[in-house]
């Protein structure tokens, strides 16, 4: 594919080693100024031009700098004459802020999309994104959002489960796709939330009970919905296996275990070196097969 190249940025060399041999790469450089601010550089930018150009950089924490870096990289594509522009940013940070749901609020979402946009992007590339907002347009580059059952049914087949279990009714479609490649049923579990009590579940099904469940979600943060609800399965009877999405760091550090879980399965989208889902391979496939 010698009109494609990878532009991998400073936050995702470690995706390299994903790249499938027939796709050219290059990598960018990150210099910090003593003031914080950063410069990028990209060595042998003249391969740029008139090419196709993949830029794999994601938005985990820091969400800002890391965001900025990929403008920064953009930017420097459209310098370099790239015949277009296509992001991979499997974590695509601000999606919960999709809509303003107070007075003076602002959404988040869109704003990085706009940015991203007007640094000259064409498209994005993310990964089991939050939600599809009802204001996209024209005026913002186009999203194509994929998701992860083909790996993780292909690291489920030697022990499947009886059934695959969404965390929410929203998260549905995402475990029906896993179910499918699967070849079990899914359920979706209605999730309730209240000022006084968080984020609850006011019923199990009793189908659940002493199954092999193979629980989904798309986000995780410090695990304070998912570690109860996996407590209440597990004293059920159930043995289980998570899989998430995006396993979000913090200041306290990352997801790594859950009680009364045999397996935790999660995506590399937030720079997690070791994690058993790698998605390079997915997007380059997508892009490479028909995306310019």
């Amino acid at each position: 594919m010698t009109d494609r190249l990878v532009l991998l940025g400073p936050d995702d060399l470690h995706r390299e080693a994903d790249i499938p041999d027939n796709v050219e790469r290059i990598r960018a450089i990150r210099s910090i100024f003593p003031d914080g601010e950063q410069l990028l550089t990209v060595p042998e930018v003249e391969r740029i031009q008139g090419r196709h150009v993949l830029i794999a950089q994601t938005t985990a924490p820091p969400q800002d700098t890391r965001l900025f870096t990929a403008c920064q990289l953009v930017d420097i594509a459209v310098t370099a004459k790239a015949a277009s522009v296509t992001c991979f940013v499997p974590y695509l940070c601000y999606q919960r802020q999709d809509r303003v749901t107070n007075a003076g609020e602002s959404r988040g979402a869109r704003m990085v999309l706009r940015m991203l946009g007007s640094s000259g992007a064409d498209r994005v590339i993310t990964v089991d994104r939050h939600s599809t907002p009802s204001w996209e347009g024209d005026d913002l580059p186009e999203v194509v959002s994929f998701g992860c059952a083909e790996p993780v049914a292909a690291l489920c087949s030697a022990d499947p489960p009886d059934l695959v279990v969404s965390t929410d009714r929203g998260g549905a479609g995402r475990a029906s796709l896993i179910a499918q490649a699967l070849s079990v049923p899914v359920i979706a579990l209605d999730k309730s939330k209240s000022p006084e009590r968080g984020t609850y579940y006011e019923r199990l099904p009793e189908e659940l009970a002493h199954r092999h469940l193979l629980l989904v979600d798309d986000v995780c943060t410090s695990g304070s919905t998912i570690r109860p609800l996996c407590a209440a399965l597990a004293a059920l009877g159930a043995r289980l296996t998570v899989v998430i999405t995006h396993v979000v760091p913090t200041s306290q550090g990352r997801l790594s275990s859950i009680e009364g879980v045999d397996r935790l399965l999660h995506s590399d989208s937030c720079g997690d070196h070791s994690a058993p889902i790698r998605l390079l391979p997915l997007a380059v496939d997508l892009w490479s097969g028909g995306l310019p």
